[in-house]
């Protein structure tokens, strides 16, 4: 029975969990469609890295190096998916804050259109209130005339009050105010735009994680269990273990060895 080692398995970890589980993390929140493929597509990796951290641990130089060879690859590809989820997660919370910041420039142009129809409702009464002011005076200025003899009233005739153009073009002359100033916003790519430029860059490196560790686990299980080139029914590497190893863990193909005289005589002690 192999003994557990915390510090193997911690590193295993931190270099192979850790890192499908953030990639599991991101793929849902940023492509919650295809989450059960890739999260199959992880299980898997995740499962045949550890198998094959269990199972190579050998005192066997082939198998050993193998295993190691496997892991640091499938590291390299997990760091790599790893990396492009950081960098389309940046890209689409940058993308989101874009579309807030539009949606607050839009909201703010529209109160803006909202405030000059007032001004220009509040400036059209107060000019309806003027005229009609206006035709009052003249409505009794005109009564007042008709009272006086005919010779008086064009002498006491008054002109009527021209309009100024002093009130309405103050009106029309207000400043408006000017608000918030503007800030120049950058143009970046919708969320859609950003998940279609990355999908099959993902998806190609979530097929080599897949791949590397399908055919890394199935050459391993291939050397462990039917690897066994001069045909004598005792695997390779059973050949290569020490005979106390080999008698404790692997009995029958011990014996065949054994008869075989591949251990050799044993030398006696001399006195």
């Amino acid at each position: 029975m192999k003994k557990f080692d915390m510090k193997v398995w911690s590193l295993w970890a931190l270099i192979v969990l850790l890192p499908a589980g953030i990639i599991a993390l991101s793929t849902y929140r940023s492509f919650h469609s295809s989450f059960e493929i890739i999260g199959i597509m992880l299980a898997i990796v995740v499962g045949v890295s550890a198998w094959i951290l269990h199972n190579s641990d050998e005192p066997v130089k082939e198998i050993r190096n193998f295993g190691l060879n496997v892991k640091f690859v499938l590291s390299i590809v997990l760091f790599i998916n790893l990396a492009c989820h950081i960098a389309i997660s940046r890209e689409l919370s940058a993308a989101a804050e874009s579309r807030t910041e539009r949606h607050e420039e839009e909201d703010r142009k529209e109160k803006q259109k909202e405030a000059q129809a007032k001004r220009e409702m509040l400036r059209a009464q107060a000019e309806a209130e003027r005229l009609k002011a206006e035709a009052e005076v003249a409505r009794r200025e005109a009564q007042r005339l008709a009272q006086l003899p005919v010779s008086q009233r064009r002498a006491k005739a008054e002109p009527a009050p021209t309009q100024t153009s002093g009130s309405a073009d103050s009106t029309s002359g207000e400043p408006e105010p000017s608000g918030t100033p503007k800030r120049p916003l950058v143009v970046i790519a919708s969320a859609d735009e950003i998940r279609q430029t990355w999908s099959p860059w993902l998806f190609l490196l979530a097929a080599i994680e897949s791949l590397v560790a399908v055919v890394g686990g199935a050459r391993l299980l291939k050397l462990l269990h039917w690897t066994d080139t001069n045909d004598n029914g005792v695997r390779d590497w059973v050949e290569r273990l020490s005979e106390e190893d080999a008698k404790a863990r692997f009995p029958g193909e011990w014996a065949k060895l054994k008869a075989a005289g591949h251990y050799g005589p044993k030398t006696q002690p001399h006195f």
